[in-house]
C-alpha cells in the first residue's frame, strides 16, 4: 500500500486503508469527521471536502463542546463517579466493552437538508444515544459526527460491563425507533446500527494540548467498529468474546463468519435478539444439587424467625457476606425448611402456630447492578411476583391481573391505590386516574405512592403471613430502601 493511498495513524505511524475510520494497528481515530454532514476527511484537512465547513481545530473545538455539553446531561452521581475515576487514573491495560454506533445513510440524508437542520437532527440523536449509555452508567468517550463511542468498564468500572452494554445498545433501538416515528415526514428511514466488543486495550489520555481526548487504544477497539459497520439497520451485533460474556443473558443469533475490512481473517459476529425470559438462575439450580453442609446457627436463626412469623410476629433479617458465599442458598434452605416443616417436626414442638410454614407466601424482588436510577424497582418485581408475572409480560395483562387483585384486597377502597400501581407499573393511564396522577405535583405523588404500596404489601400480610426477600439488596435503588 503507497503512502498515497493510505492514511497514516498520528499514534503509531502504521499505514491504513483511506476509507478507515480508526487505525488497524492501534485503534487510534484516524480521519476528521466533518461535524456538519458527516462526512470523512483527511487528517489535517481545515475544509471539508463535501460542505466547505471549517474542519479544523475551531471545529475540534466546536466537537469538544458539543461533548462536554452531552456529558453534562448524565446524572449527577454518574458525573461524580466518572470525575474520582479519571483524577486517580493514568494509562492502564485493562479489559473495557466498547459500543458504537452510528446512523445508517447518513451522509444521503445530509445532501438533501440544510446544513443547519441536520445538525440539530443529529444532536437529538447524539442525545438518545448519551440517555441509554448513562442508564447503564458507561461513558461517551467521542462523538463521531453521525454517531458516537462509549466505553464501558472505563473509567468506571462495574463487574458486569458487557452485560451493561448490551442492555444500553437494546435501549438505543428503542429510543431511535420513537425518535424515528418524532422524524416521520420530515427525515425519512432513520435508523442506527450497534456495534459492540469486548478485549483488552490501553486506555487513558492520548494526545497532546488541547487535542488530549480520553480514548482506549487496542485492536478490541477496531474490531467494535467492524463489528458496528457489518450490523443490519436497527441491530445490536455483537463481536465473538463480548457475545461469550453475555450469551447467559441474552439470546444470540449466530450470524456466521463475516469477512470485513481491515482484517486478514474473518470475524464471527452475533446479533442481539432479546433478554433471556426470567427464570431460576443457573447459581440457583446449581445450589439445589448440592447438600448443604454447616451454617447450622444461622439456619437456626431463620428458622425461628419463621416460626415467629407463623405466631404473628414479622421481623426484618439481614444476610450479609461475600458474593458467592452461599446467602442466596441459605434462603432456599429456609423455603425448603417450610415446605417440609410437617414432615420433619409432625408438630411435636409443642408451638402454637396461627399458620403452617408450608402455607406462607414468598415473594422475591431483585435488585440489578444497573438499577440504581430505575424508582423502586426492587418493589415492582415484589408485585409483580404476586401478580404471578414476569418482567416483560404483556401490559394488558399485567393491568388485568392488577385490577383483580387490588379489587380482591380492597374491595370498595380500591380507588386508594390502584393508580398509583398502575403509574408504579408504568401501565397506561386513563380518565380519573390520570386526572389524579396529573394533578399531583412530585412530592406528593411520591407521598401517595409510598403510601399505596405500604398498603398493598400490608394488605397481603393480613391476607396471608407473607415472606419478602430482597435479593442483591446493596445495588437497590434509594426509593426502594427509602420503603
Amino acid at each position: 500500500m503507497s503512502k498515497s493511498e493510505s492514511l497514516a495513524c498520528s499514534n503509531c505511524s502504521s499505514e491504513n486503508p483511506l476509507d478507515a475510520k480508526f487505525c488497524q494497528k492501534c485503534g487510534h481515530p484516524l480521519a476528521i469527521i466533518c461535524s456538519i454532514c458527516s462526512k470523512t476527511n483527511d487528517p489535517g484537512a481545515r475544509f471539508c471536502k463535501n460542505c466547505g465547513t471549517e474542519i479544523g481545530i475551531a471545529k475540534n473545538h466546536q466537537q469538544e463542546a458539543s461533548l462536554q455539553a452531552l456529558r453534562q446531561t448524565a446524572p449527577n452521581g454518574l458525573q461524580e463517579k466518572v470525575r474520582l475515576a479519571m483524577s486517580q487514573i493514568e494509562d492502564e491495560r485493562k479489559p473495557v466493552t466498547i459500543l458504537f454506533v452510528d446512523i445508517v445513510g447518513s451522509t444521503s440524508k445530509a445532501e438533501k437538508m440544510d446544513p443547519e437542520e441536520w445538525k440539530e437532527v443529529v444532536t437529538g440523536a447524539h442525545r438518545k444515544l448519551s440517555e441509554a449509555i448513562y442508564r447503564y452508567e458507561g461513558t461517551v468517550a467521542q462523538l463521531l459526527g453521525d454517531g458516537l463511542l462509549a466505553f464501558f468498564g472505563a473509567p468506571i468500572t462495574h463487574e458486569d460491563d458487557p452485560v451493561r452494554a448490551v442492555h444500553a445498545g437494546l435501549a438505543i433501538q428503542e429510543s431511535i425507533k420513537e425518535y424515528a416515528q418524532e422524524l416521520a415526514g420530515y427525515v425519512d428511514d432513520f435508523h442506527v446500527r450497534v456495534g459492540i466488543n469486548t478485549g483488552t486495550v490501553i486506555i487513558g489520555d492520548i494526545g497532546e494540548g488541547m487535542n488530549v481526548e480520553y480514548l482506549a487504544v487496542g485492536d478490541a477497539v477496531n474490531v467494535a467498529s467492524r463489528v458496528e459497520s457489518a450490523a443490519e439497520p436497527g441491530t445490536v451485533w455483537l463481536g465473538e468474546d463480548c457475545a461469550r460474556l453475555v450469551s447467559s443473558e441474552f439470546e444470540l443469533k449466530d450470524q456466521g463468519e463475516i469477512q470485513v475490512k481491515g482484517k486478514a481473517e474473518s470475524l464471527r459476529l452475533y446479533e442481539v435478539v432479546g433478554r433471556i425470559p426470567e427464570k431460576e438462575s443457573d447459581r440457583e439450580a446449581k445450589d439445589k444439587a448440592f447438600i448443604f453442609v454447616g451454617r447450622e446457627r444461622e439456619k437456626q436463626q431463620l428458622q425461628t424467625a419463621l416460626l415467629d412469623l407463623c405466631k404473628g410476629h414479622g421481623q426484618i433479617i439481614v444476610i450479609l457476606g461475600e458474593a458467592g458465599i452461599g446467602k442466596s442458598r441459605l434462603v432456599e434452605e429456609l423455603r425448603s425448611f417450610a415446605a417440609r416443616y410437617d414432615e420433619i417436626n409432625e408438630d411435636g414442638r409443642g408451638e402454637i402456630l396461627l399458620v403452617k410454614p408450608p402455607s406462607l407466601r414468598w415473594l422475591e424482588g431483585r435488585s440489578l447492578s444497573y438499577g440504581s436510577s430505575l424508582s423502586f424497582w426492587a418493589i415492582t418485581k415484589l408485585l409483580l411476583a404476586d401478580l404471578g408475572l414476569k418482567e416483560g409480560a404483556p401490559e394488558a395483562r399485567v393491568e388485568l391481573a392488577l385490577r383483580k387483585r387490588t379489587k380482591d384486597l380492597f374491595a370498595e377502597d380500591v380507588g386508594k391505590v390502584l393508580p398509583f400501581l398502575i403509574n408504579l407499573l408504568g401501565l397506561r393511564l386513563e380518565g380519573n386516574s390520570e386526572d389524579l396522577i396529573q394533578s399531583l405535583d412530585g412530592e406528593s405523588l411520591r407521598r401517595e405512592t409510598l403510601s399505596a404500596i405500604y398498603e398493598y404489601f400490608s394488605r397481603l400480610a393480613e391476607e396471608n403471613p407473607t415472606v419478602l426477600i430482597f435479593e442483591d439488596l446493596h445495588w437497590a435503588d434509594t426509593s426502594s430502601i427509602e420503603l
